[in-house]
């Protein structure tokens, strides 16, 4: 889903996925992306994303870490421009990404 038609420079897409733990075996996390794939590109799954204003995107682990780091860096940015405060923040560790209260962050710099 997209939102922020109208609005120059603004995207916002809202995704759905899988995370692992931090540290998952490779052939867990390779075997739970086959099998979600799969069901991603079932017709019942397609007409339930489709029906909801959405659309099937099945990707690799790595093209959703990379995903999601690059829309983080996004959000940060924008964050970081007005001034706003981060409640969690996900990262990578350990082979996988990690989901962190900002008590354990450093704060964001104000305009």
């Amino acid at each position: 889903m997209c939102w922020g038609a109208g609005l120059p420079g603004l995207d916002v897409v809202l995704y759905y996925g899988l995370l692992a733990p931090s540290g998952a075996s490779p052939a867990i996390v390779q075997r739970l992306n086959k099998e979600l794939r799969q069901i991603v590109n079932s017709d019942d799954v397609k007409m339930r994303l489709v029906s909801d204003g959405g659309g099937p995107m099945p990707s690799t682990p790595e093209e959703y870490a990379a995903n999601i780091e690059r829309e983080e860096g996004k959000w940060r940015a924008l964050a970081n421009k007005l001034g706003l405060a981060a409640q969690f923040v996900i990262e990578k560790q350990n082979g996988g990404l990690e989901v962190r209260s900002s008590d354990s962050w450093p704060k964001l710099k104000t305009p």
